[in-house]
């Protein structure tokens, strides 16, 4: 598993936004649109939770 530490929460919030220009520069219908940005947001709030558990590993580790 990649270290979520390679991939912050602005980074995909800019990968979201850029995506985002790309379905408006060619129509995509709004449904779509909204569907895939809820499951990128999903994604992404996913990405923060690895990372915040590689966080509490690193604190116990470094810990015990």
């Amino acid at each position: 598993m990649p270290s979520s530490r390679d991939i912050s929460f602005s980074q995909i919030s800019d990968l979201v936004e850029k995506l985002m220009q790309i379905a408006k520069a060619i129509c995509i219908p709004y449904s779509i649109e909204s569907f895939v940005l809820s499951k990128l947001h999903t994604v992404s709030l996913m990405y923060l939770q690895l990372d915040y558990i590689g966080q509490a590993l690193d604190l116990l580790v470094s810990v015990s």
